[in-house]
């Protein structure tokens, strides 16, 4: 069923709309860089690759005795910080990397152009075949 109100979509995420005062959700945000920044903005950017989400809380256990120690949420830390989250136990999971294509690749050959090739390491499983590569390309297309 379809209310009869407007809905809003947005450019950019719901975290820098004004209306939604900036919330977060209980992660941080980490910058991942394809390599070393080395302190020029223009460059740090083109070596910008992506965010990692991540939640991480270190304190002193157990609380000193007669102490009632509380999380910023007010969860109670006798339970431990991430109490309301799910568990941290190891899980099998399919995972799926689907690449459909690369834009303005580096070239490593004289001629501007590369033969790039598709790699996909996840702990010591390793798929990919360096022979099936796409010729003289810098912006190749894997995905068919």
């Amino acid at each position: 069923m379809l209310l009869n109100r407007p809905f809003q979509i947005y450019e950019t995420e719901l975290e820098n709309q004004p209306q939604f005062s900036k919330f977060k959700d209980w992660c941080s945000s980490l910058k991942l860089y394809s390599s070393q920044k080395i302190g020029e903005s223009e460059t740090d950017k083109e070596l910008f690759c992506g965010l990692l989400k991540f939640g991480l809380a270190i304190y002193k256990w157990p609380p000193p005795p007669n102490t009632f120690a509380v999380s910023f949420s007010g969860a109670d830390l006798n339970h431990g910080y991430f109490s309301g989250h799910p568990k941290n136990n190891p899980e099998n999971f399919l995972i799926r990397v689907y690449i459909v294509k690369a834009t303005n690749l580096r070239s490593i050959e004289y001629c501007g152009k590369s033969d790039p090739y598709v790699v996909v390491s996840c702990g010591k499983r390793h798929l990919g075949n360096r022979t099936d590569y796409q010729s003289c390309t810098v912006n190749p297309i894997f995905g068919k």
